[in-house]
């Protein structure tokens, strides 16, 4: 044994075994914190029979709870003086106040990240290859862009219509999302 405590290495302390009896095993409680263990020492004598074995651990266990009751009613009731005292209905304002407050950290860091792309009638712009326009013996070194294409008509914002440089027009329109401008 390193310790005199055995339990000293994880920083318990014990409280000290039960009292020893006939027919009773003998157990040790250990405090941590907030809440009250049992750990299981050697048995002191053999309980012959199971009733008086159920009896004894249901007196353990209502004894454990009546100690972790008083323990956490104790510490709730010395915390509750460091809370302030607020109505239910000024709680939910704060909370519902630092809701929208983090939205919109959250969305001013996302707008912050976003870069617009708009392109005009005529200007060229390389396209992002995607799976479907990937040539598939080209595999992972093929190129991630191809082009380069003219913008010739805006669908929607956001959304152009393409013509490759042999004048051939792309059968729908690609968001900007997947189009990037070409320097010639």
């Amino acid at each position: 044994m390193v310790s005199p405590w055995p339990f000293a290495q994880w920083g318990l302390d014990l409280i000290g075994p039960m009292p020893e009896g006939k027919g009773r095993v003998k157990y040790a409680i250990v405090a941590v914190d907030y809440f009250t263990k049992w750990a299981e020492a050697e048995a002191l004598a053999t309980i012959t029979a199971a009733r008086i074995e159920t009896f004894v651990w249901q007196n353990i266990v209502e004894a454990v709870n009546k100690i972790i009751k008083r323990t956490l009613k104790t510490k709730l009731d010395k915390a509750k003086g460091c809370w302030p005292e607020l109505l239910p209905e000024e709680l939910r304002n704060q909370s519902n106040m630092r809701n929208v407050a983090y939205k919109q950290r959250i969305a001013k860091y996302y707008d912050s990240r976003v870069k617009p792309r708009a392109f005009k009638v005529g200007d060229w712009v390389m396209r992002k290859v995607s799976l479907a326009t990937k040539n598939p013996t080209e595999g992972t070194l093929g190129p991630t862009w191809e082009g380069p294409y003219e913008v010739t008509r805006i669908s929607r914002p956001g959304a152009y219509q393409l013509r490759d440089s042999k004048g051939k027009t792309l059968p729908r329109p690609w968001n900007a999302d997947h189009l990037k401008y070409y320097y010639k």
